[in-house]
């Protein structure tokens, strides 16, 4: 074999070495690089999880649970709009409480939350129009009564409830 071919074939096993241990190196790094970010984002996700237990359902949860609501129900512990619902005694529904709760945490607040406060605000505000107004007719034909709770609010009730478990069980709180 001539000086020039021994050469070439040198060189030839060496770049093949060196080109190979490159792309492995590349593809290790690329590897590592996207399992770090998913574990970033795992770990992101989780501590908004923590901070929305934290600062939303578990302020509110307690709440809820310093007032006192009696319901009967015939679909077992979820209420429906059959179902009557209404604060037995003490305050009223602690809705201003919730909204403030849910105000001070916006950033961390699911926009299911804040979308079902705006509901049981609207809700509120027509069954206030209805109790001012004798000639305005409420479109669900109820009394207005501050101690009844509206199906909105028993609505936010059970997503509060669920939200807390459900994350608590995510997150290993259980209580």
């Amino acid at each position: 074999m001539s000086p020039f071919l021994r050469f070439l074939t040198s060189w030839i096993g060496i770049l093949s070495s060196i080109i190979a241990k490159l792309g492995f190196w590349g593809a290790a790094f690329g590897l590592g690089w996207k399992l770090g970010r998913a574990l970033l984002r795992r770990d992101k996700k989780r501590e908004l999880l923590e901070k929305r237990l934290q600062n939303v359902y578990a302020p509110m949860r307690a709440t809820l649970l310093s007032t006192h609501i009696a319901f009967t129900s015939r679909a077992g512990d979820r209420l429906t709009d059959a179902d009557i619902a209404e604060v037995e005694y003490g305050r009223s529904f602690p809705f201003d409480e919730i909204v403030k709760i849910a105000l001070e945490n916006s950033a961390v607040a699911d926009s299911k939350l804040l979308d079902m406060i705006q509901r049981v605000s609207r809700a509120k505000e027509e069954n206030e129009i209805c109790a001012a107004n004798e000639h305005y007719i409420n479109p669900r034909g109820e009394d207005v009564d501050p101690y009844t709770l509206i199906p909105e609010e028993r609505e936010l009730i059970d997503y509060i409830r669920d939200q807390y478990e459900f994350l608590s069980n995510k997150l290993g709180q259980n209580t």
